[in-house]
């Protein structure tokens, strides 16, 4: 029967031609999203955690072009400039470069600080090449663009891989390996568990302790906050302004004697 209800049978009879409705069709399933953790957004890690981080895998880090906090400063500069996550680019650069350490396909003097262009089986030396830091940073950011967004770059493309790409197939860091994304494509092939060790290195970094501008460490700001909230403090604007200098015996045992 149609719709209405009326069978094939007396549209015949009627002398009229049957046209079987088209059924209708389900729509295309959406893939399902393991990964949590996208690659384009606002860093949510400092410069100063990622130095830190940074520091505790590699304490002599080979960047024969610039410091460690000037190379992360970049990480943070043109990663913002794409619209990606610096913090993420830093975790996939401790990844494949072994905290700066190198030793593999990629030299420290190439400015490559994500293997772009290292493939299985190069001989030392044998990848992308660039002439400075902020250019081999503008590259990685520019790689992971075309893995995790659809939109233009902002800055000229200096990715000699960016077109190879499959633009937006890994828009999370949990799909850049090959195997783990539902598209069958990635930054890493196969790179089983790629994406989790770069979460893995994020997640450290974003441990580190986080200072702000004035340079007094949050927990010291938040034990403020707490001891305003029991009354062992009673003027917090005073104290406040007080956070970065010593203070007397006396004063400390005012506060023990309240506590």
């Amino acid at each position: 029967k149609t719709a209405t209800g009326i069978s094939k049978g007396v549209v015949e009879f009627l002398g009229l031609k049957w046209e079987q409705q088209p059924q209708p069709t389900k729509p295309p399933e959406t893939p399902k999203v393991e990964g949590i953790t996208r690659i384009m957004g606002t860093a949510q890690a400092t410069v100063s955690q990622m130095v830190s981080f940074a520091m505790k895998g590699n304490k002599e880090p080979q960047l024969p072009s610039c410091t460690l906090k000037e190379l992360a400063e970049i990480f943070v500069s043109e990663a913002k400039a794409e619209g990606v996550r610096a913090d993420v680019a830093w975790a996939q650069s401790l990844h494949e470069t072994g905290y700066f350490k190198y030793g593999g396909i990629v030299k420290a003097s190439q400015n490559n600080y994500a293997g772009i262009g290292a493939l299985n089986g190069n001989a030392e030396g044998q990848a992308a090449n660039f002439p400075t830091p902020t250019i081999g940073v503008r590259a990685q950011i520019q790689h992971l663009k075309a893995y995790a967004s659809k939109e233009a770059l902002v800055n000229e493309c200096v990715d000699p891989r960016f077109s190879l790409v499959t633009r937006g197939s890994a828009e999370f860091v949990e799909w850049l390996g090959v195997a783990d994304n539902p598209n069958g494509k990635g930054w890493a092939y196969l790179g089983r568990g790629y994406g989790a060790s770069v979460i893995s290195l994020l997640n450290g970094i974003l441990k580190e302790e986080k200072e702000v501008e004035d340079g007094i460490p949050q927990w010291q700001k938040d034990a403020l906050d707490t001891l305003v909230e029991k009354k062992v403090i009673g003027d917090r604007a005073y104290w406040s302004k007080r956070l970065g200098e010593k203070i007397t015996i006396g004063e400390v045992l005012g506060l023990l004697a309240k506590l």
